[in-house]
């Protein structure tokens, strides 16, 4: 027996047969390994073109959050109670302390609201006792001295 034909084929590597097969494998797999560095390169560029994009817009927020935290120190809240001295009695500020918003008469009956709370002649509210309660106005005692508030007017009390 002649010794080629003992010996076994061996099996065609990368599953071609021939060398013409074996070139467009060849070739195929060099195209695919460009095209595969070139999306690597693609995908490098994308990220770093990323990475840039997300540093500028972080630096935006940074910039415009800067800017609106200095224009919020310079904004007063409009509902804040002003910085105010404590009222001495009998002075103006003592009886702008107080605020009549409504005064009930009813026969011998005399209620006032000051201040939100209603109250009756002898009662004490903001450390003034009520001595009298008029049509239009309410007097006051604090130390010693008497003061009057007037009832607000309806455009006041709004």
């Amino acid at each position: 027996m002649p010794s080629s034909l003992s010996k076994k084929p061996k099996p065609a590597r990368y599953g071609v047969a021939n060398g013409a097969e074996m070139l467009t494998y060849c070739r195929v797999r060099s195209a695919f390994a460009a095209v595969s560095a070139l999306s690597r390169t693609r995908l490098r560029l994308f990220q770093q073109a990323a990475g840039s994009l997300r540093a500028f817009l972080l630096a935006c927020l940074l910039v415009s959050l800067g800017a609106v935290g200095a224009a919020a120190a310079e904004l007063a809240d409009p509902t804040r109670p002003t910085r105010t001295l404590p009222a001495t009695p009998g002075s103006p500020q003592a009886a702008a302390a107080l605020r009549v918003s409504a005064i009930f008469i009813s026969g011998e009956r005399r209620i006032a609201v000051v201040n939100g709370r209603s109250v009756r002649v002898g009662e004490t509210i903001g450390g003034a006792t009520v001595q009298r309660i008029e049509r239009d106005r309410v007097s006051f005692l604090r130390g010693g001295r008497t003061f009057s508030v007037t009832l607000l007017s309806a455009s006041a009390r709004q």
